[in-house]
């Protein structure tokens, strides 16, 4: 309690004095020594005046209920009833001793009025974040010009906070944001103005405790606003490009599917063709080494196809890392890591449907040179048995397996 102890001791004696809480008169029967405090005498009554005491007091915790305000919260605070010190609030720190209190409503309820203050002190100094303070009215008004529409915050100027809802105050630096519409100028007061009539503008009944409340959600939405616009950035822009990116790589990607499919269904057919042909003409050789070179040829068409789509498919791959590097790289998206959530989704979406394309290529490339080699093994080995088959397979796989490398290779 520092050099007051003295001064407080006192006033916890309640037998010594009597308290009139309309006037806020402190009466004492007997003279106290209160150094460098002038006492008015009357009716052998020494009367000190709450107002002229070095610190904030209140005699019940129906009077600080009731009146405490911004000023209170200024210097030292003291709450006594009965004798008792309830709480009190020295060098900004809380100190409760009763059950009936709790510091975090304390700490909740100055913090409110330091934010009322700091809107009342921003209209009178510019003007720029509030049109209007009707005092009488406790009224703060916003106008929007974009919405041809005037709000009216409801505001409580002293007295505990009946909140609806706990407060998450520790997620608004409130030194911190002081000094960011200090610093920000006109510009940053225009988009928290902008996020304060949004969120007005889709919670009808708000007062100014809602938006004190809600402050965090506000602020954040203003601050994300006001970086867009020093980063010269357009989110719905940027997300309109995307989308046109993402479009032309789903086109790109369902070009290449439309073919792969037009090529898998006239394969069965060449080479249904070809088995047939070289069971009727098996005792005629140079026929069927003419359809044997003619299904070779023909696999390596289809292979010299599937890799360029394979490359098309690692080259749009390339594309969307690098363009999503470019995002993430931004300064605006470091801070904001959230924003890229959808630009985060478009990107997987694109690199999972590639992978999915990619694991069809390799798919029609066994297919197509396991029943070449199966042709070619059947055009020139007499297969006798289930086993000798089982073994072609496993060989020609093992050649198929070295070719892929070749063709898959990036």
């Amino acid at each position: 309690m520092r050099i007051y102890e003295e001064l407080i001791n006192q006033l916890l004696n309640t037998d010594s004095f009597s308290y009139d809480f309309d006037n806020e008169t402190i009466t004492f029967v007997l003279k106290p020594n209160f150094e460098g405090l002038e006492l008015e005498e009357s009716n052998n009554q020494f009367l000190l005046s709450k107002s002229d005491l070095p610190f904030q007091v209140y005699f019940s915790r129906k009077e600080y209920s009731e009146k405490v305000g911004y000023r209170d919260f200024k210097s030292d605070l003291y709450v006594i009833e009965g004798g008792k010190l309830l709480f009190q609030l020295v060098d900004g720190l809380v100190s409760v001793f009763s059950s009936g209190l709790s510091k975090k409503d304390i700490e909740q309820l100055k913090l409110y009025f330091q934010f009322l203050d700091c809107f009342t002190t921003e209209y009178n100094k510019h003007g720029d974040l509030i049109d209007y303070i009707d005092i009488s009215k406790r009224e703060i008004v916003l106008i929007s010009n974009g919405l041809n529409r005037v709000f009216k915050l409801k505001f409580q100027d002293k007295g505990e906070l009946n909140l609806n809802e706990p407060l998450r105050y520790e997620l608004v630096d409130f030194e911190k944001f002081k000094i960011e519409l200090e610093n920000n100028g006109k510009n940053f007061k225009v988009f928290l103005k902008k996020s304060i009539i949004d969120y007005v503008s889709k919670n009808s009944d708000s007062s100014f405790i809602d938006v004190f409340i809600n402050f965090h959600k506000i602020l954040f939405e203003s601050r994300l606003n006001f970086d867009v616009y020093l980063n010269e950035l357009s989110i719905s822009k940027i997300r309109d490009e995307y989308e046109d990116y993402k479009n032309k790589y789903f086109e790109e990607q369902n070009t290449i599917l439309s073919r792969l499919t037009n090529q898998v269904i006239s394969l069965p057919i060449s080479l249904a063709g070809a088995a047939f042909a070289i069971f009727r003409l098996k005792e005629d050789l140079a026929a069927v080494i003419i359809i044997i070179l003619s299904i070779f040829v023909l696999g390596a068409f289809f292979t010299s196809f599937i890799r360029m789509y394979f490359y098309d498919l690692n080259r749009i791959a390339y594309l969307v890392e690098k363009d999503y590097s470019f995002l993430t790289s931004n300064r605006f998206f470091i801070t904001y890591q959230d924003e890229l959530s959808y630009f985060k989704e478009s990107k997987d979406w694109i690199e999972k449907r590639s992978e999915q394309i990619k694991i069809r290529l390799r798919c029609f490339f066994y297919t197509i040179w396991l029943f070449n080699a199966l042709i070619l093994g059947y055009s020139i080995v007499n297969f006798s048995s289930i086993f000798h088959i089982f073994l072609f397979i496993i060989f020609a796989l093992l050649v198929i397996i070295c070719l892929e490398t070749l063709v898959f290779s990036d």
